[in-house]
């Protein structure tokens, strides 16, 4: 027998992020024996755009009459009639996410459903849907644009960055953010 590379190629989504990357390992083993040399090959950053984060799959507007709230500017494209949501409040909204940094839509969905004061949102965005002093809550039905800055959304750090690299940040770090969301109500 010969020595013989071989290859293994592996490729992977990164849960919450719309980014995946093809990792190579390339393995050489001697062929008497059953130990080797790998390498891991890194290629560049493939970005991809899923289906739930298109804007105009979720056909939500542009805002452009924004109010300077305490730390947030909001924008309430269509205000709602119905009951403003209570923290510990399981509620239903859809959104599109946008990095303000790059332009670029990072997430969206539709029917997304999460548990108002748990932390399961960034805090500009939940400040958006709760209100305070300064910024009204949103009523059911309601439709509001949010542009959150650095510090109420993903920081110093971003978010998504592939082993820490800046350039291939999903949110690039300090960036603000724009959300754009409808209240659906409680979710149930």
């Amino acid at each position: 027998p010969e020595d013989k590379p071989f290859w293994v190629s592996l490729s992977t989504a990164f849960p919450g992020t719309i980014a995946y990357a093809a990792l190579e390992v390339i393995c050489l083993y001697p062929a008497t024996s059953r130990a080797g040399l790998c390498f891991l090959a890194l290629p560049q950053l493939q970005q991809q755009q899923p289906a739930y984060s298109r804007p105009n799959l979720l056909d939500l507007p542009a805002c452009s009459n924004f109010k300077q709230a305490g730390q947030i500017a909001y924008c309430d494209i269509r205000q709602g009639s119905g009951e403003t949501p209570l923290p510990g409040d399981l509620i239903e909204v859809d959104y599109t996410a946008r990095a303000i940094a790059t332009g670029k839509v990072y997430d969206g969905s539709k029917s997304f459903r999460f548990t108002v004061g748990n932390e399961e949102i960034i805090p500009g965005w939940e400040l958006g849907i709760v209100g305070d002093k300064d910024v009204p809550a949103i009523k059911e039905g309601g439709l509001r644009t949010l542009l959150i800055p650095p510090e109420l959304a993903y920081g110093k750090r971003g978010d998504g960055c592939l082993f820490g690299l800046d350039d291939s940040c999903r949110i690039p770090p300090d960036s603000p953010v724009e959300i754009t969301f409808k209240y659906k109500g409680l979710g149930y």
